[in-house]
């Protein structure tokens, strides 16, 4: 599988926080996924490592040891952390030579009671597009619907994605690399997706149901 198609797989099953039960779907470690959102609760944090170059790279939390060695690709379940502003920096594994001048290897955020957020590191070190970012997550019930939205960490991909529930409906159209684009609401339960470079037809990916 291509680096490419390997990249797609991986988000977008991360975002559907779906098992796609194959070695390309991330892992998933302690998971602890509120059940509500609201004034008394959280706030909440995540962390997604989706650069390779990052296999294996400790993680800070405020300064202190958050995870020793966080995999490529793993998506962290929420944790509640204090109210207030908050540093995540990654540590490359010994092997990897990055230079902190070209590339963030960080990022600091800021979440209140009831606010929910994804710390997601991609981007590659040979082109100088490895960075960290928040991306905000809205954990408000939805009623019997699901939530869905695409984050695009495809660095190395010129282009836009857009999201497709079938060959006619559209649900996110031109995501940028790390934009935060809106969740969309639909029925629980199987869908066909694809994830499609944005003005065409045919998809880059099909995307486990």
């Amino acid at each position: 599988m291509s680096r490419m198609s390997h990249v797609v797989l991986m988000l977008v099953c991360a975002t559907l926080l779906a098992s796609c039960n194959d070695d390309d779907s991330p892992g998933v470690t302690s998971p602890t996924v509120p059940v509500t959102a609201g004034a008394s609760t959280g706030p909440w944090f995540r962390i997604a490592n989706l650069s390779s170059d990052l296999h294996k790279a400790e993680v800070r939390l405020d300064g202190r040891v958050f995870n020793e060695q966080m995999g490529y690709p793993t998506i962290t379940g929420y944790r509640q952390v204090e109210p207030g502003s908050h540093n995540i920096r990654f540590v490359p594994p010994p092997k990897v030579q990055v230079d902190p001048r070209t590339v963030e290897l960080g990022t600091t955020f800021t979440v209140g009671p009831g606010e929910a957020v994804t710390i997601v590191a991609a981007g590659l070190v040979d082109t100088r597009t490895l960075t960290v970012v928040d991306i905000r997550d809205d954990l408000m019930p939805s009623g019997e619907q699901a939530r869905i939205r695409l984050i695009n960490a495809m660095s190395d991909f010129p282009s836009t994605l857009d999201l497709w529930q079938n060959p006619n409906i559209a649900l996110v159209r031109r995501v940028q690399f790390l934009g935060e684009p809106p969740f969309r609401d639909l029925n629980a339960g199987n869908h066909p997706l694809e994830v499609r470079r944005t003005g065409t037809r045919g998809p880059l990916l099909p995307v486990v149901p």
